[in-house]
């Protein structure tokens, strides 16, 4: 019986393809996050958050909308933008971003 190599016994070390993605609409309306740091004394509410994402696709830039209301009870803050494409590769502060 032949004996296995040692190529033959190691893993594969090829990296599995990234399976694709997209989701067409991601909406949230009138949300909240409560961020609460017991440690560090933290406690932040954001309130009536309004995030919508179109076309979410790793592959191509996709639209982000989002309002909230910071440190308010009102929303205060709005951004639109384009973001993309992430790939698995990108490191976060080379993700194109334009808005």
């Amino acid at each position: 019986m032949p004996s296995a190599t040692t190529k033959d016994r190691e893993p594969s070390q090829k990296k599995a393809a990234p399976l694709p993605v997209l989701v067409s609409l991601v909406d949230i309306s009138d949300g909240d996050v409560h961020y609460l740091d017991r440690k560090e004394g933290v406690d932040l509410l954001i309130k009536k958050i309004d995030l919508r994402v179109k076309d979410l696709n790793f592959d191509h830039p996709f639209s982000v909308q989002l309002a909230a209301a910071l440190f308010s009870e009102k929303q205060n803050f709005k951004v639109q933008i384009r973001l993309g494409p992430i790939r698995p590769e990108t490191e976060i502060d080379q993700v194109p971003l334009d808005g």
